[in-house]
């Protein structure tokens, strides 16, 4: 496992056709997002396009606040959003390749001036019978500090952002990993 993922298991859903399908709700059938996803995937495949898509969403992206977009091609042409754009586009760009890709929510740690956990979108990738979360907001590994609360379209765990309670009660920085 590298560092610019992390594999969730268990994955018996993987094989649900809704994390596959490209329909007009969710743009990734637009013939623009297509386009992208071949050049920017440049002739990868699998976890290695995934990948490749995952850099171009950030480096493509304006982080912006308040943006809501519900279409990918919409995202893709305006190039801004938060992290839920950041992620819907990247599961709509693997999606159009054929992939297996879902939306996931829930909270992570954000350093910063004011550290603490806060409200999150990223990416999971179906691969080898696993999924692999990408999060292309902060192109970063997915880690211990994302906490899935939600899977694309079902909302109900995060009604109890507002009294999930999180304390860090230790921190090793002294290894590598």
């Amino acid at each position: 496992m590298d560092a610019g993922a992390t594999f969730v298991d268990p994955a018996p859903d993987l094989g649900n056709p809704r994390w596959s399908t490209c329909d007009g709700t969710t743009g990734c059938n637009a013939p623009e997002v297509k386009q992208a996803a071949v050049v920017k995937a440049g002739g990868a495949t699998g976890l290695e396009a995934a990948r490749k898509l995952a850099g171009f969403v950030h480096a493509h992206m304006k982080y912006e606040l308040g943006v809501s977009y519900q279409r990918a091609d919409e995202i893709l042409k305006e190039g801004r959003g938060d992290c839920l754009e950041y992620a819907t586009l990247l599961v709509a760009l693997c999606r159009s390749l054929g992939m297996t890709a879902r939306v996931v929510s829930g909270i992570a740690y954000a350093g910063g001036e004011k550290p603490g956990f806060a409200y999150h979108a990223w990416a999971e990738v179906g691969h080898e019978g696993r999924w692999v979360a990408l999060d292309p907001t902060w192109d970063a590994p997915v880690d211990a500090a994302h906490i899935k609360l939600d899977v694309e379209g079902g909302y109900s765990a995060l009604s109890l952002l507002g009294s999930i309670k999180v304390k860090l009660l230790e921190a090793d920085y002294s290894g590598s990993n």
